[in-house]
C-alpha cells in the first residue's frame, strides 16, 4: 500500500533487452518482498511490470515466451485488478542503478448496480457494458475492440430492487467507441427486453 492505494498482487516484471528478448522474470507473490535486485549484463532494459495478473486467470508467459508485445488474456470469468508500470534503465558495467516502478490501475471498477421498481413479472435482470478493449498486453497497452462485459443482478428479497452483488472490474472503452450500458430484462415467459 502506497499512500493509501491499495497495490495488486502479484507483480509479475518482465526484463526485455535492446533486441526485446525477455532475459528476466521475477513475480513478486505478496506485499512481504515489495523489493527485488538484478545482475544484468550492461545494456539498455525495459522493465514491464504487470500487477493482479495471475495463472489461470489470465494466460501468463514464461521468461522463454514473453515478447514485449505478448497479449495477456484473460482466460478467467471477469477481469481482476490491473496495474501496470514500464520503465527504461540502461546499465554500465560496474554500475549499480535503483529503479522504481509507479503502478498505474488499468481497469474500472463498477462498484454497484442497482434498479428500482422492476416488475414482478421478470425473472432476471442484467446489465451489459460494451465495447470494451478485451485483454491487455506487457507493453501495457490494449487489445481486442469487441469486449463486454455482463452483470447479472439478483432481487432484493420480495422487493422491486434488483442489485449486483459484488464489484467488477473492466477494461476501457475501446478506441474511438461510445461505450453503451444495456438492461437486459426478461420475464416469466421468457421474453426478453433490453434498454440502451
Amino acid at each position: 500500500t502506497n499512500e493509501g492505494v491499495k497495490i495488486s498482487y502479484p507483480i509479475n516484471i518482465y526484463i526485455f533487452n535492446n533486441n526485446n528478448k525477455c532475459c528476466d522474470y521475477v513475480q513478486i507473490p505478496e506485499e512481504n518482498g515489495a523489493e527485488i535486485s538484478l545482475g544484468l549484463l550492461e545494456g539498455t532494459y525495459t522493465i514491464c511490470a504487470l500487477a493482479g495478473a495471475n495463472s489461470p486467470l489470465y494466460d501468463m508467459p514464461t521468461k522463454d515466451e514473453a515478447t514485449i508485445n505478448y497479449v495477456v488474456a484473460l482466460t478467467g470469468d471477469s477481469h481482476n485488478d490491473l496495474m501496470y508500470a514500464s520503465n527504461v534503465v540502461t546499465l554500465v558495467e560496474g554500475g549499480e542503478n535503483t529503479l522504481t516502478l509507479s503502478l498505474e490501475r488499468k481497469v474500472m471498477l463498477i462498484n454497484s448496480i442497482t434498479l428500482n421498481n422492476i416488475p414482478s413479472t421478470i425473472k432476471n435482470v442484467s446489465v451489459t457494458v460494451a465495447p470494451l478493449y478485451e485483454d491487455i498486453c506487457l507493453n501495457g497497452s490494449y487489445t481486442g475492440e469487441s469486449g463486454q462485459e455482463t452483470i447479472q443482478l439478483t432481487k432484493d428479497g420480495t422487493t422491486k430492487i434488483w442489485k449486483s452483488s459484488e464489484g467488477v472490474y473492466i477494461l476501457p472503452a475501446s478506441t474511438n467507441a461510445k461505450t453503451t450500458i444495456t438492461v437486459n430484462l426478461v420475464s416469466n415467459n421468457d421474453q426478453v427486453k433490453s434498454y440502451s
